[in-house]
């Protein structure tokens, strides 16, 4: 099982966080722009790895966490000397209230020597045993970067229902006969996306997940960005290196423990290939290969804990990377889908939030110098739409031209899916899939 997101560590050094925040004037009741401060504590984040306080603050009926840590590498809402901040996930219509709320605890440390104090108490707070890595051989080493925050989402921007920004088809596995070409045409922008229903059972897919639970150590890790909150099993292309050679060894070890997560039904690979060829065209569908013959992993399994999330970007940026070299040199990179299998959904909030924004209508100014984007500042002209499978449903959309993301997961339950991307080869008489 994963450790809780958060471990308290030290009652000795809570109550020192507690008399600091009170010589700062913040005890507990105290109004903040119409925010009241109820606690603080010290945690300990899975992802960051490392101690920090987590400040408690309620508006009417709703918490807010607001994180303060050691400035590192992760990223942030806002450095103040050596303390970097950031806040828990919130409902959209509180967004613009928690960044004041933020601005003001900036101007607060700011007053207070930059919260040297605060970083004194880090520096010295007890560090949570770290969990047991998977293998020192494949957890990566080069997580996935994100450079970029997502403004809150704006109902005013919401697509309407009758004027989507992608249109998708809701269908169940047994009608995927009426979309024999539903791949390609995605592929051409003359159909939108795609949710299959029942493609497994709900009971199935719990299976999984319960076995997931039980054996993930056992998979490659791939740890994301402290501010996502999220992480996956099993590489994928994503910050690798060209070469491949810490990919390609984690996608056979994932292969090779994928197979009895789902023993009594229909293995992944084998599922997933039979869905693809059906709508495929007559083409032929396979599992993209190194040029010595060794098999890319087919997907990887994305876990969303509670306040976890994925960043905007699109699979058409990714072209760019170094580690996409090979592939790039025997597909056709007009476009790339995206596919995954759901196999838990939250209670709340872990949408697929898809964006008007192409990658396409990306100008210049938002490449950085490492040929990354950063298209923060421009998402909040967009509009978006969200789509939300349930378990056991597969979804299809064109995720190489959209930007899109994963909306906050809110409430107690994981967000739990399996999914990677589709490209043809440049003939484009083959399908060729991996993450």
């Amino acid at each position: 099982m994963v450790q809780s997101e958060q471990q308290q560590v030290g009652a000795p050094t809570n109550e020192r966080i507690r008399e600091l925040f009170s010589r700062w004037g913040l005890n507990a009741g105290r109004e903040v722009v119409g925010f009241t401060f109820r606690a603080a504590e010290l945690s300990h984040d899975r992802v960051v790895g490392g101690p920090q306080v987590l400040a408690t603050f309620v508006h009417e009926s709703t918490s807010v966490g607001v994180r303060l840590w050691r400035a590192g590498e992760a990223p942030r809402f806002k450095r103040v000397g050596e303390i970097d901040l950031a806040h828990d996930p919130v409902d959209p219509a509180l967004g613009r209230g928690v960044v004041a709320l933020l601005d003001r605890l900036v101007a607060w440390l700011k007053h207070h020597d930059d919260g040297a104090a605060l970083a004194t108490l880090l520096d010295g707070a007890p560090r949570s045993a770290p969990e047991p890595a998977p293998s020192e051989a494949f957890t990566s080493s080069q997580p996935y970067v994100v450079v970029h925050e997502a403004p809150p989402l704006d109902p005013a921007k919401q697509a309407p229902p009758d004027r989507p920004v992608i249109p998708f088809d809701f269908i169940d596995v047994a009608d995927l006969h009426r979309y024999p070409d539903a791949l390609r045409e995605i592929y051409a922008g003359k159909r939108g996306g795609l949710v299959i229903r029942g493609v497994y059972s709900k009971e199935e897919m719990a299976r999984v997940v319960g076995r997931l639970e039980r054996s993930q150590e056992r998979f490659p890790l791939m740890h994301l960005p402290a501010n996502q909150r999220s992480y996956f099993l099993g590489l994928c292309l994503e910050g690798g290196d060209p070469e491949l050679t810490e990919y390609l060894d984690a996608a056979t070890r994932f292969r090779e423990e994928t197979l009895p997560v789902f023993e009594g039904m229909a293995p992944f690979e084998q599922r997933v290939e039979t869905l693809f060829r059906s709508m495929s065209g007559g083409r032929r569908v396979q599992l993209a290969h190194y040029g010595d013959g060794r098999p890319y992993t087919p997907a990887t399994i994305r876990i969303l804990p509670p306040g976890g999330q994925l960043a905007p970007h699109c699979g058409n940026e990714m072209y760019r990377r170094p580690s996409y070299r090979h592939l790039n040199s025997f597909v056709d990179d007009h476009d790339q889908l995206s596919f995954f299998l759901t196999l838990q959904e939250p209670e709340a909030g872990g949408g697929l939030i898809i964006y008007s924004l192409k990658w396409a209508n990306v100008g210049s100014e938002h490449i950085l110098s490492d040929e990354r984007s950063n298209v923060g500042a421009i998402l909040h002209e967009s509009q978006w739409q969200e789509v939300r499978p349930g378990a056991g449903d597969v979804l299809i959309f064109d995720g190489g031209r959209y930007l899109h993301r994963v909306d906050w997961v809110r409430g107690p339950r994981t967000r739990w899916t399996m999914g990677g991307f589709l490209m043809f080869d440049r003939p484009g008489d083959t399908v060729l899939y991996f993450a």
